[in-house]
This record gives structure tokens, sequence and C-alpha cells, in this order.
């Protein structure tokens, strides 16, 4: 038992990991897109999280 234990922890570290690196990846493409937008457009998107835009971009993707 104690190794299934010890297992659990080693992954979910792993996992835990796994998924900063995604939302290091993330805020990074982020931060691509909203530097080319205020480039191309005159719009700062800088201010906004991260989050809100996502959400904003999910929003706008969906096809009624």
């Amino acid at each position: 038992m104690a190794g299934k234990v010890v297992g659990y922890f080693r992954h979910s570290n792993h996992t835990e990991s796994e998924r900063d690196r995604r939302k290091r990846d993330v805020a990074e493409q982020l931060s691509r897109i909203a530097a080319l937008l205020r480039v191309r457009t005159g719009h700062d998107f800088s201010g906004y999280k991260d989050n809100s835009i996502l959400r904003r971009i999910q929003r706008r993707m969906q096809v009624p």
C-alpha cells in the first residue's frame, strides 16, 4: 500500500508540473497574440487577464 501512495504523489507532482508548463505556454502565446494585435490594429489587450482573453476567444469561436 505504501508503494501505491508514493506512486500517487509522484504522479501528482508530474501532473502539476505539466499543468504549469501548459499554463506558461498559453500565457506566452497570448502575449505574442496581444503584441501582434497592438501592432496591427492599435488595440492594447495587455491589461486583460489571460482567463478573460481565453473566455472571449472561446465565446467568439462558437458557431451558432
